[in-house]
């Protein structure tokens, strides 16, 4: 991924220019796109992903329960998601950004192998998955990561915005 083509297509505030692009350049180091999918660098960069978390910082993947706070936890999330999804990337990523330059939503379709803990091939995941990432920041590290795989049955209703989900080709994941 170009992160500095990235930053100059994203940057569509000019008010808190310095702060948004920390941000921004953060989330875009966390999330992994189809360019880097298939080399160790990917697999280097998601194992690290827990040292773009402020120091109390936390991550939660909604409906499956799991909520990672402290580094150590956010290592063993960072080493259990390579060895579960091995190559894992976001195809058609889209960052949406708020009036506050500390919050993004971020879209996309997750695609990739998954395998259990004892290395079986469960499935492949295909460009048939939409996610939504909510990035909450501070200071250009991450305070709140919040991961939602079946955004129709998990995103809150003030995040559930039929205007975002039509413009990012989700439409199908309206309740």
């Amino acid at each position: 991924m170009n992160i500095e083509k990235a930053l100059k297509e994203n940057m569509i505030f000019n008010t808190d220019v310095e702060l948004r692009e920390k941000n921004l350049r953060t989330i875009l180091e966390f999330m992994t796109d189809e360019d880097d999918a298939e080399t160790g660098e990917q697999k280097r960069k998601r194992l690290n992903r827990y040292k773009l978390y402020a120091p109390n910082g936390q991550g939660y993947r909604y409906g499956a329960g799991y909520t990672y706070r402290g580094e150590e936890r956010l290592k063993e999330r960072d080493a259990t998601t390579v060895r579960r999804f091995p190559v894992w990337y976001t195809r058609r990523m889209q960052i949406f950004q708020s009036a506050d330059p500390n919050v993004y939503l971020v879209t996309g379709y997750a695609t990739g192998d998954q395998y259990d803990d004892e290395g079986n091939f469960i499935m492949h995941h295909d460009d048939g998955d939409p996610c939504h990432n909510l990035f909450i920041m501070e200071d250009g590290l991450i305070k709140e990561y919040i991961e939602y795989m079946v955004p129709k049955l998990q995103l809150p209703h003030d995040l559930a915005d039929i205007e975002v989900l039509k413009a990012t080709g989700m439409e199908d994941q309206l309740l």
